[in-house]
């Protein structure tokens, strides 16, 4: 699994599998996901991000090492 943001677009990627995607469906507005040729959900994607309620955020089951990392990478710390 690999998580991408993208600042640019308040835009973030859940990538579940690495299989190319033939079929989008909006789930909720701005929420996407993707299947493969098969119908098996290989991504998730939100749209803007800033409309998500961050404080409300759960992650279940997912190692947090690897969630702080992708988070570590993309948001640049302060400079002192």
């Amino acid at each position: 699994m690999k998580i991408d943001y993208h600042p640019e677009t308040h835009s973030l990627w859940v990538i579940l599998a690495d299989r190319p995607s033939a079929d989008t469906d909006e789930i909720a507005p701005g929420v996407n996901v993707d299947f493969d040729a098969e119908g098996r959900l290989v991504a998730l994607e939100v749209l803007d991000t800033r409309q998500l309620a961050v404080s409300e955020l759960e992650v279940s089951g997912v190692p947090l090492i690897k969630v702080l990392s992708q988070v570590a990478a993309a948001v640049p710390l302060a400079e002192d």
